[in-house]
């Protein structure tokens, strides 16, 4: 595991694949860590370089204390590619994740060939329903969240069929306590104001794809075909 500084703060990061290979960076979602992507650098490693870290509060990084605004994970990513040397990169995110990439294309887009953005949305869930979630984590830790948050992520026919996927996925999701309720706090719709900035209403200008499945709960469909994205 390697470790770079972003305003003070240590994270995590990991490179798969030849030095010299087009990057992807790869952004994982909200309660898991650089872990979750093993199966896609099984497959990926062999042609690109994958740059892979865990955010402020997960895994292996450094827990500040919260709340964590999603310009602070975009910048926290900035600061990885600018550790690396990384002029311009591939940036694959999945909810959490894909949140904090469309942030980083809209306000970075010259370091960006290409995104995709997976089960997520400029806004997800309600003020209500994160308010729930925060209490839950508050008083049971990420325990009391673990089984919800894998129906989210995997069908109940997927779960049937890999358990070890269940079982991994479920150990990752229980961080600590502490880095759960901090980064519980940086999905609420109030503090995840993607669109308050002045480029706010700028379209991407780099080639990107929008990748969710139907069944996939966290994502206003109709929200985010009225956005500018």
């Amino acid at each position: 595991m390697n470790f770079f500084v972003a305003d003070g703060v240590r994270l995590a990061y990991r490179i798969d694949g030849p030095d010299h290979a087009p990057t992807i960076v790869m952004l994982n979602s909200l309660g898991t860590d650089l872990r979750m992507w093993d199966p896609q650098v099984a497959l990926l490693s062999h042609t690109l370089r994958i740059v892979r870290y865990d955010c402020r509060g997960h895994g292996s990084s450094d827990v500040p204390a919260g709340p964590y605004t999603l310009e602070r994970l975009g910048l926290d990513l900035l600061a990885l590619f600018d550790r690396l040397g990384i002029e311009q990169a591939y940036i694959c995110g999945l909810s959490l994740g894909g949140m904090v990439a469309l942030w980083f294309a809209a306000s970075y887009p010259d370091r960006v060939v290409r995104a995709v953005f997976a089960n997520t949305a400029a806004r997800i869930g309600t003020q209500e329903s994160w308010n729930a979630r925060i209490e839950a984590v508050r008083t049971g830790g990420m325990r009391a969240v673990r089984d919800m948050a894998l129906a989210r992520f995997l069908s109940e026919g997927f779960r049937r069929k890999h358990p070890e996927v269940v079982r991994n996925l479920g150990d990752e999701n229980c961080t600590p306590p502490s880095a759960g309720v901090s980064l519980w706090y940086c999905a609420r719709p109030r503090t995840c104001r993607m669109w308050s900035s002045p480029r706010s209403s700028a379209e991407l200008s780099s080639p990107f794809l929008f990748a969710c499945e139907a069944s996939y709960e966290g994502v206003d469909i109709v929200q985010r075909k009225r956005s500018p994205w």
